[in-house]
């Protein structure tokens, strides 16, 4: 175990996460008179909405995915550490974080929680060796391989059924064009999704999902089966495990979701100095999007640096979201925004949806790949990013099939220790 140096200091920041909200809280100290360490369980910074795009083959993983220390190396009050938080220690202000086996303990005097949050099967976590969701570059890249591995078979087949059952694609769950836009923008979506072929099925649970197909229930209750060997899970998110330990110590709450209910400040309760945000953060029915990741961190890191101005935190203004709008794509030169009062749709709102999106990745050269990889699929026919393998569709079995043995041995020599002791308890009885 490594324990981070305890003598005279600067303030120090703790930021957990590599999001929107810890990249932009932590970019927001450069100037503070504070030292800034990021935790995260990845060496990138993710842009998360242009994800679908790497697994349909137009963006390359380089393109979204920077690292983070390339990000941040002309912060030269900022470091960064991979690993995964497993525990927060609210008394006596430490996070201890593990890398395979090494385990760091990071103390802090503020802390910015910003861990995010995972794909949610609603207890049935078994629906994702079938239908993986769309969280991180692994799902990206296995979910690329099956699209690609369905178009495969499907030309080696015969059989019209079977060919109907691998070109069947299913995204569970609506996504942006049915939670953040409503009313007239979103019947716009559906009308041209159905031009496009797709079949929109409202009012309807999944109870069932395999290898060849899934269960819905309709709304009646009677329940229909749908043949796709390609399901994509975007039903639902779970924040973090640590909202739920950060509610424990604080005698906070957390939504259904797993988030923390906050102060107005983004405080948790008790704890002036321990900020939690994102997708992690449970305040006046926010939606989990970018923008409110964002401004979550700037907020933040604003209130630490007026707290080492000497300010004090009653002295806080409670934060405050700016909405900007919400914008989805729905095809090649489709797409519905919505603007305060306006609204636009169509090749307008496609552009839009471009420039905005182009505008929010990091670095100049992940900007000019990425216009160039859209100029080549939009306005031709090309996709750049089409190679795949099989270790890309399996991999999360196998890790799923390591992780339980690893889990049955830890397990057997618990139990195995916990018999030698009795025996060893019975034998010294039996001496004496």
């Amino acid at each position: 175990m490594s324990i981070q140096s305890v003598e005279p200091h600067r303030h120090r920041v703790v930021v957990i996460g590599s999001g929107f909200g810890g990249l932009f809280g932590t970019q927001a100290l450069k100037k503070a008179d504070a030292d800034i360490t990021m935790i995260a369980r990845t060496t990138h910074h993710l842009f998360q909405p242009l994800l679908y795009q790497v697994a349909t083959g137009i963006l390359s993983v380089g393109d979204i995915a920077p690292a983070t220390r390339l990000v941040l190396r002309k912060q030269k009050n900022a470091q960064v550490l991979l690993g995964e938080v497993e525990t927060i220690d609210l008394e006596n202000q430490t996070v201890t974080s593990r890398l395979l086996e090494r385990v760091t303990v990071t103390p802090f005097d503020s802390l910015i929680v910003a861990a995010g949050a995972g794909q949610s099967y609603f207890g049935n976590d078994q629906f994702a060796e079938f239908a993986p969701g769309m969280k991180t570059i692994d799902d990206a890249l296995e979910l690329r391989g099956r699209i690609l591995g369905a178009f495969e078979q499907a030309e080696l087949s015969d059989d019209p059924a079977e060919r109907a059952r691998l070109l069947t694609f299913v995204v569970v769950g609506a996504g942006p064009t049915g939670v953040e836009l409503a009313g007239k923008l979103s019947r716009k979506a559906a009308e041209t999704l159905e031009k496009l072929g797709v079949e929109i099925q409202l009012d309807a649970m999944v109870t069932d999902v395999d290898n060849d197909g899934l269960i819905i229930k309709e709304k009646d209750g009677t329940l229909r089966r749908i043949e796709s060997q390609c399901k994509v899970w975007s039903a639902g998110v779970q924040a973090s495990p640590l909202g739920k330990q950060l509610a424990e110590q604080s005698g906070g709450e957390t939504d259904r979701a797993g988030r923390v209910m906050v102060n107005p400040d983004l405080s948790l309760p008790g704890h002036p100095n321990v900020f939690v945000i994102g997708d992690m953060m449970s305040l006046d029915k926010l939606p989990g999007l970018a923008q409110v990741a964002m401004q979550g961190g700037k907020y933040a890191a604003k209130q630490i640096k007026a707290s080492l101005d000497g300010k004090s935190p009653s002295e806080r203004v409670p934060f405050k979201y700016f909405d900007k709008g919400s914008m989805a794509t729905i095809s090649r030169f489709s797409a519905v925004a919505k603007v305060g009062k306006l609204e636009i749709s169509g090749f307008i709102g496609w552009v839009a949806w471009l420039a905005i999106h182009l505008l929010y990745l990091v670095g100049f050269r992940s900007r000019a790949s990425t216009l160039l990889s859209w100029a080549v699929t939009f306005f031709g026919r090309g996709r750049a990013q089409m190679a795949s393998t099989e270790q890309q569709v399996f991999a999360r079995n196998a890790m799923g099939e390591l992780e339980k043995k690893n889990k049955e041995a830890t397990e057997s020599g618990s139990a195995s220790n916990g018999e030698a002791k009795k025996a060893a308890g019975k034998q010294q009885k039996a001496a004496g």
